[in-house]
């Protein structure tokens, strides 16, 4: 699901301690800032921040050891080099005893990312599962094959697929959240290409997000060995909410569309999901969404309805 780190300072102190420690320095502030999109090396982090390699590595130290910061060894032209990113895009310490919280009553829906019921693509588009390409690269009747269940990365540079989820309508919905892991489609790989994605549920528009990139230059964590170290590697993992009071991205305010909106009209007990890059987008930069099989995350897409 979401990204976020939860402690308690009841039985969790000394990693709340070393969490606070890591974040008292304004360099490993700035050092944070830095990776949260993409993975730089030792070398790149000290050359953007104008610091010394050695007080680099000693600040990413203090932050791995505090759990915020993962680092690893990939081979390049000049040996070997460290690249370093972040784990987490939120950390939440409680104060408040958490068993004293009332039990909530969620479905979680796991969503296989091939298991769309609707599309209408333009290329560049794809489709590949665990082992290999499904059908023919940039061609749009590829995404009506009966291989595409077993996607594992889908891609394409306008248009939509939509999803079809049940729920119980026999229960008030109080907030859904809606997870994936996603990035923007560029020609092999741009960290710096921005791309604007929305997300309609049951055809009313919550928003659109502007992605930073299209990630490579690493391999994704669940990324198969096979697949090109030139490509498309890893996205971002994002949660749209939309509850009474509007829609939000990673808790950020993203419209004023709320549950009533989305619910106004008759669903027949499904909500239908669509992510969309429109023809009139300011940034069409096409969209890459992961499968459990590839990427950093190892799920697809999840909707977790939340009801009263």
């Amino acid at each position: 699901m979401e990204k976020i780190l939860r402690t308690h300072i009841n039985n969790q102190k000394e990693t709340v301690l070393k969490i606070s420690k890591a974040l008292s320095n304004q360099a490993r502030l700035d050092i944070l800032d830095l990776i949260s999109s993409e993975s730089l090396s030792i070398d790149e982090i000290a050359r953007k921040l104008n610091m010394p390699i050695t007080s680099v590595s000693g600040n990413i130290a203090i932050l791995e050891n505090a759990g915020l910061v993962m680092t690893r060894l990939q081979g390049g032209k000049h040996g070997t080099l460290k690249l370093c990113s972040t784990v987490y895009e939120s950390i939440n310490i409680n104060v408040v005893d958490l068993k004293s919280t009332t039990e909530k009553d969620e479905e979680i829906v796991n969503i296989p990312i091939g298991n769309y019921f609707n599309f209408n693509v333009s290329p560049t588009c794809g489709l590949v599962g665990v082992n290999g390409f499904i059908g023919k690269d940039d061609d749009p009747a590829t995404f009506a094959s009966n291989e595409r269940h077993n996607a594992q990365l889908i891609w394409f540079q306008k248009g939509f697929i939509e999803y079809l989820v049940p729920y119980n309508t026999l229960k008030t919905i109080k907030e859904l959240n809606f997870t994936m892991e996603v990035c923007s489609e560029a020609p092999n790989y741009r960290n710096i290409w921005p791309s604007d994605i929305t997300i309609l549920l049951n055809d009313v528009e919550i928003g659109t997000w502007k992605c930073p990139g299209d990630f490579g230059g690493r391999k994704g964590n669940v990324t198969p060995k096979w697949w090109s170290i030139n490509s498309t590697q890893f996205g971002l993992l994002k949660t749209w909410t939309v509850n009474e009071k509007g829609s939000f991205i990673d808790f950020s305010y993203l419209s004023s569309v709320n549950l009533k909106k989305v619910f106004a009209k008759k669903n027949n007990g499904l909500i239908s999901i669509k992510i969309m890059i429109k023809d009139d987008a300011q940034n069409i930069g096409g969209i890459n969404i992961f499968g459990e099989k590839f990427g950093d995350y190892p799920q697809g897409m999840i909707l977790k309805i939340t009801y009263e």
